[in-house]
């Protein structure tokens, strides 16, 4: 076993322990890091959508044009939401339906499922 140890500029030393290289089976973890990451980021931009378009709301005044924007921000920031729960959802209800976990991803030809 051969280990991997980084010197960095304050003079820490992080080892790490190298034993074997990336499978294909490690796609598994790949694909599941990846999606809860978009989702978390997803999220975020809703949130930041939603508060960056109420303070243009707020602010735009008598200004009509100007609130309409905002309001326009503030709506798509929802229908996102609404699209990321319903896609959500609809895997859900079709893996109940069809029997299959289809939140869980799995590489069958390598890890015979």
């Amino acid at each position: 076993m051969s280990s991997f140890c980084p010197r960095f500029q304050a003079g820490t030393v992080f080892c790490y322990n190298v034993s074997m290289p990336a499978r294909i089976s490690d796609l598994d973890t790949v694909f599941e890091t990846a999606i809860t990451s978009l989702l978390t980021l997803a999220g975020a931009a809703v949130l930041v959508m939603l508060v960056v378009g109420g303070f243009h709301y707020l602010h735009a005044g008598q200004d009509k044009e100007a609130a309409s924007k905002a309001w326009a921000t503030v709506t798509y920031a929802v229908l996102g939401l609404a699209t990321a729960a319903s896609a959500f959802m609809i895997l859900t209800i079709l893996g109940n339906f069809l029997g299959v976990n289809l939140g869980n991803f799995t590489i069958c030809a390598v890890t015979g499922c």
